[in-house]
C-alpha cells in the first residue's frame, strides 16, 4: 500500500486588465469539486496558492463584470519517489481579465471560458509538472478568438476612458446648473408647503366639527330607535303570551273532546267530525286574529319607523347646515390668504415652472409608465379575485339551494303531517311523517310522531269493542315494532350500526311496508359500504408499501449481486497482474458502493503498481528536466532599471544597450518553461529599449518594454 505523501505544489499568478495590476479579482481554489479556499485580490493583483498530492483541483479567476478564466490542476499519481524531491510549482505570470466588447457572440465566448485554458498535471516523461499539449493544441484556434476578444476589449477601454472624461465634465456642468434650479424649487416648495399645512389645518378642524355633530344626531336617532323597538317588542311578547294561553285552552278543550268521545264509542264518528269541524274553525279565526295583530304591529312599527327617520333627517340637515357654513367662512379666509401669497410669489413661480417644465414632464412621463404597470397588476389581481369569488360564490349558492330544498321538502311533510296528525287523520299524517323521516334520518321529531300515532292507533284499537281480538293483535305487533324501532334507533344514534341493523330488521319483519327501517337500513348499508372503502383504501396502502418495501430490497440486493461480482471480476484481472483492466472494473464497482474500502485500496494499489513499472521501464533514471531556455550570460545580462530609477541610471543603462548592439533590431528568442519569449533589442541613435514577447503555451500573449506592459499596437509600431 502507498505511504502518504507529504510534498506540495505551490502556484501562483498575478491579475491584470489593460497592462495594469488588477484589484478586487476574486481567485477560488476548488478541490475535489469543493470549494477550499478564496482570495481577493489587492493592488498588486497577486495570488498565492499552494496545492497538496493526490487531488483534482481548479482555478477560477474573475470579476463582476469581466470575463472568467479556469485553470486545472491533478495532482494525482505522483511517485513517492519524486514527491520527496519536492516541486518548484507553476507561476502562470499575468492573467488578463476584461469586459465583453460589443458585437461578440456572447454564448461561443462563454463556452470557451467555460473550459480550462490550460491543464497541468504530473509528465512521467519530464518528470516534472507541466501543462498538457495536446489539449493546448485542440483548445488553439479557440484561445486565439479569446486573444482577438481581448485585443477589442482593450480598444473599448481605452475609447471608453476618453468618454468617460469627457462625460465628467459635462456631468460637472449640468450638476452646478441643477444646484442653482435646485436652489430656486426647494424655495418654491417650501413656501407653497407653508400655505398647504395652514390650509389643511382649516379642512382638518372643519371635517372634525362635522364628524362630532354627525355623531351627537347619530347617537340621538339611536335612543329613539332603542326606544320604539323596546314598545314593539314589549307588544309583541304580550301578543305572544295570549297567543300561548289560547293555544293551551285549544289543546284542553281538544283533550277534553277526546276523552268524550272515547266515552261514546257509538257517537264517536259523528263527534269527531263535529270536532275537527270546530278546532278547523277556531285554527281559521285564530289565523285572521293572528294576522290582523301582525298587520297592526307592523302598522304602528313603520310609523314609528318614519317618525325617528324624519327626526334625524332633520337633526342632520341642521348639524350640516352649521358645518357648511362653518367650514365656507374657514375657506373664505384660507382662500383670501393664498390668493394673498400667490399674488407675491407668482413672478418667482413663473420663472421656476419654465425651468422645471421640462423635468416636470420627465416626471410625469415615469409617473405614467409607473402608474400603467400598476393598474395593470391591480387588475390581473382584482381579476383573479373576481374569478376566485365567483367561484367560492356559485358553489355556496349551489349547496344552500340543495339544502334549501331538502328543508323545503321536509318542512312540507311536517307541516303535513301535522296538519293529519291534528285532523286525526293518523293514516296521512304516518305517512307525511314517514317522509320526512326519510329525507332526514337524523331528526327525532319524524320518528317520536311515528311512534306516537301507533300509540293512540293501537289504543283506539284496543278501545273498539267490535275489533278487540284484531285490536289485541294489533297492539302487539305495533307494541314489538315500537319496542324494536326504538331500541334499534338508539344504537343507531350511539353508532352501533350492527346492533342497530338487527333492529331495524326485526321491526321490517313486524311491519314490513314501514318505509323507516327501510331508509335506516339503506343508510347503514351506505356507511358498511364507505367503511369497508376505507379499509380497502388502507389495505391498498399498506399493501402499496410493502411492495416498494420488497422492490427497494430486492434493488438492494442486486446492486450487492453486480457489486460482488464486479469484485470478482477485478479481482480475477489482479491476480493476472492485468492492472489496467483492474482498475475501471473495482472503480465501477465503487460507483455502486462509494462507501465500500476494498475497491478504494485496490485502485490505490494497482496506481502505486502502474507508477512502478513506468520507473522500471525507464531507460533512464528519472531526472529533473531543466527549463527549455536560452540562456543568457548572467555576468554581461542587460537589467531595464524601475520607472522611478535616477535618470543617471536610465541613461547608462540606454548607453549600455547602444554600445553592445547595433543600430536597428536584433532579435533574441528563448524558451521559459511553458512561456516562449522574444526579445528585441531596438537601438536608434543614441536612443536604445528593450521589447520583450511573452506566448505562453495556453494562448496568452503579453508585450513590454523595458519590463513595463504595454500593448501589441504599442510594440508593433515602435519595435520596428
Amino acid at each position: 500500500m502507498a505511504q502518504t505523501q507529504t510534498w506540495n505544489f505551490p502556484v501562483s499568478g498575478r491579475v491584470t486588465k489593460g497592462g495594469k495590476k488588477m484589484d478586487g479579482a476574486v481567485v477560488s481554489l476548488i478541490k475535489d469539486g469543493v470549494q477550499v479556499k478564496q482570495t481577493i485580490t489587492t493592488s498588486n493583483g497577486k495570488f498565492d496558492f499552494v496545492l497538496d498530492p493526490n487531488a483534482n483541483y481548479t482555478i477560477t479567476v474573475t470579476k463582476a463584470n469581466h470575463i472568467t478564466k479556469i485553470f486545472s490542476f491533478n495532482t494525482q499519481n505522483v511517485p513517492d519517489s519524486r514527491g520527496k524531491k519536492g516541486f518548484g510549482g507553476v507561476d502562470l505570470s499575468e492573467i488578463v481579465l476584461f469586459e465583453i466588447p460589443k458585437g461578440v457572440d456572447v454564448n461561443e465566448l462563454n463556452a470557451i471560458l467555460s473550459q480550462p485554458i490550460a491543464k497541468f498535471s504530473y509528465q512521467s516523461s519530464e518528470n516534472d509538472f507541466n501543462y498538457d499539449e495536446s489539449y493546448t493544441q485542440s483548445m488553439r484556434s479557440k484561445l486565439e478568438k479569446l486573444s482577438v476578444v481581448q485585443k477589442k476589449a482593450e480598444e473599448e477601454d481605452k475609447k471608453k476612458l476618453e468618454e468617460d472624461k469627457n462625460k465628467a465634465t459635462a456631468d460637472a456642468n449640468a450638476a452646478s446648473q441643477a444646484a442653482a434650479a435646485k436652489a430656486a424649487a426647494d424655495k418654491a416648495a417650501a413656501d407653497k408647503a407653508a400655505a398647504d399645512k395652514l390650509a389643511a389645518e382649516k379642512a382638518a378642524k372643519a371635517a372634525a366639527d362635522k364628524v362630532a355633530a354627525d355623531k351627537l344626531a347619530a347617537e340621538k336617532a339611536a335612543a329613539d330607535k332603542a326606544a320604539a323597538d323596546k314598545v314593539a317588542a314589549d307588544k309583541l311578547a304580550a301578543e305572544k303570551a295570549a297567543k300561548a294561553a289560547a293555544d293551551k285552552a285549544a289543546a284542553d278543550k281538544l283533550a277534553a273532546e277526546k276523552a268524550a268521545a272515547d266515552k261514546m264509542a257509538a257517537d264517536k264518528l259523528a263527534a269527531d267530525k263535529a270536532a275537527a269541524d270546530k278546532l278547523a274553525a277556531e285554527k281559521a279565526a285564530k289565523a285572521a286574529a293572528d294576522k290582523a295583530a301582525a298587520d297592526k304591529l307592523a302598522a304602528e312599527k313603520a310609523a314609528a319607523d318614519k317618525m325617528a327617520a324624519d327626526k334625524l333627517a332633520a337633526d342632520k340637515a341642521a348639524a350640516d347646515k352649521l358645518a357648511a357654513e362653518k367650514a365656507a367662512a374657514d375657506k373664505a379666509a384660507a382662500d383670501k390668504l393664498a390668493a394673498e401669497k400667490a399674488a407675491a410669489d407668482k413672478a418667482a413661480a413663473d420663472k421656476l415652472a419654465a425651468d422645471k417644465a421640462a423635468a416636470d414632464k420627465l416626471a410625469a412621463e415615469k409617473a405614467a409608465a409607473d402608474k400603467t404597470a400598476a393598474d395593470k397588476l391591480a387588475a390581473d389581481k382584482a381579476a383573479k379575485a373576481a374569478a376566485d369569488k365567483t367561484a367560492a360564490d356559485k358553489l355556496a349558492a349551489d349547496k344552500a339551494a340543495k339544502e334549501k330544498e331538502l328543508n323545503d321538502k321536509y318542512n312540507a311533510a311536517i307541516v303535513k303531517g301535522d296538519k293529519g296528525f291534528a285532523a286525526k287523520d293518523y293514516l296521512v299524517a304516518k305517512a307525511a311523517y314517514n317522509e320526512a323521516a326519510g329525507i332526514k334520518t337524523e331528526e327525532a321529531y319524524p320518528r317520536n310522531k311515528l311512534v306516537e300515532i301507533e300509540k293512540i292507533l293501537t289504543d283506539i284499537a284496543n278501545k273498539n269493542a267490535t275489533e278487540a281480538e284484531k285490536a289485541a293483535r294489533e297492539k302487539e305487533i305495533n307494541d314489538k315494532y315500537v319496542l324494536a324501532i326504538t331500541k334499534a334507533n338508539k344504537f343507531f344514534d350511539s353508532k352501533d350500526y350492527p346492533s342497530a341493523k338487527a333492529g331495524y330488521n326485526e321491526a321490517l319483519s313486524i311491519k314490513p311496508a314501514e318505509q323507516l327501517p327501510k331508509d335506516r337500513l339503506a343508510e347503514i348499508k351506505k356507511i358498511e359500504e364507505q367503511a369497508a372503502a376505507d379499509k380497502a383504501a388502507k389495505d391498498k396502502e399498506m399493501a402499496d408499501k410493502l411492495a416498494a418495501d420488497k422492490a427497494a430490497r430486492d434493488a438492494e440486493m442486486a446492486k450487492k449481486e453486480k457489486y460482488k461480482g464486479l469484485i470478482e471480476n477485478a479481482d480475477k484481472q489482479f491476480l493476472l497482474k492485468q492492472y489496467k483492466s483492474a482498475k475501471p472494473i473495482y472503480q465501477e464497482a465503487l460507483t455502486l458502493m462509494p462507501d465500500e474500502k476494498y475497491p478504494k485500496d485496490k485502485i490505490t494499489v494497482i496506481n502505486d503498481l502502474l507508477a512502478k513499472e513506468k520507473t522500471v521501464a525507464a531507460t533512464k533514471p528519472a531526472v529533473v528536466v531543466p527549463a527549455k531556455v536560452t540562456p543568457a550570460t548572467k555576468s554581461t545580462a542587460i537589467v531595464a532599471p524601475a520607472k522611478d530609477a535616477d535618470p543617471e541610471v536610465k541613461k547608462q543603462y540606454v548607453n549600455a544597450l547602444v554600445s553592445k548592439y547595433p543600430q536597428g533590431v536584433t532579435e533574441e528568442k528563448s524558451q521559459e518553461g511553458n512561456c516562449k519569449i522574444v526579445k528585441l533589442y531596438v537601438v536608434k541613435g543614441s536612443n536604445a529599449a528593450i521589447y520583450r514577447k511573452s506566448t505562453w503555451a495556453w494562448g496568452q500573449i503579453f508585450y513590454f518594454k523595458d519590463d513595463v506592459p504595454i500593448t501589441e499596437a504599442e510594440f508593433n509600431s515602435e519595435a520596428q
